[in-house]
C-alpha cells in the first residue's frame, strides 16, 4: 500500500501545489487523512468502468491526467468515507475547503455521488485531452501513463 506522499508524488506537477494546500488546511482543523488513489492509467481506469459503469471511462477521469485523489478522513471516532451521508460530509467543512483550495468535490457531482473524490478539472477539459491523446497517439493508448510525460496542458490542448 502505497502512502499519502507516494500518492502525491503521482499528481501532475502543475496541479499539486493545489491539493497540497487543501490537504494541509483539512490536517489544521484536525482530521486524518488517508488518500487511496491518485493517478491511475487509463487501462486501470478502464477496468474500475468494466466492474462499475458509473465510473468514467478510460482518458475521461480527471486522475488519468494527475489531477484527482481520493480520500478518507477521520477524526475522533468520525469517519468519511465513500458510503458516508452527504450531510455528514458537508458539516465536516472538508467539501467547504475543497472548494476554497480551487477544487472540485465528488460529492456533488450530479449523476454519481463519489464523496471521496478530489479534483481540479472543470469544463469538460478531459473530453478535450482525450481528445489529444487519440489525435496524438491513436486510439490504442490506454497504456500510456499521462502525467508522467508531463504534458503542459494549456486552453489550446
Amino acid at each position: 500500500m502505497k502512502t499519502n506522499e507516494q500518492l502525491l508524488d503521482t499528481l501532475n506537477p502543475q496541479k499539486k501545489a493545489l491539493f497540497l494546500e487543501f490537504l494541509k488546511r483539512v490536517q489544521e482543523s484536525g482530521w486524518n487523512i488517508i488518500i487511496t488513489q491518485s493517478y491511475r492509467t487509463i487501462k486501470e481506469q478502464n477496468d474500475l468502468h468494466t466492474l462499475n459503469n458509473s465510473n468514467a471511462m478510460g482518458g475521461y477521469s480527471a486522475h488519468n491526467y494527475g489531477f484527482a485523489i481520493d480520500c478518507n478522513f477521520e477524526k475522533g471516532r468520525l469517519s468519511l468515507k465513500k458510503a458516508t451521508d452527504k450531510g455528514i460530509w458537508i458539516c465536516s467543512g472538508i467539501p467547504q475547503i475543497a472548494e476554497e483550495c480551487g477544487l472540485r468535490w465528488g460529492g456533488s457531482f450530479g449523476n454519481y455521488y463519489d464523496p471521496i473524490h478530489f479534483d481540479c478539472v472543470f469544463n469538460g477539459e478531459t473530453k478535450r485531452w482525450n481528445n489529444y491523446l487519440i489525435k496524438t497517439y491513436g486510439k490504442d493508448y490506454d497504456t500510456i501513463e499521462s502525467n508522467k510525460i508531463n504534458w503542459l496542458f494549456t486552453k489550446n490542448t
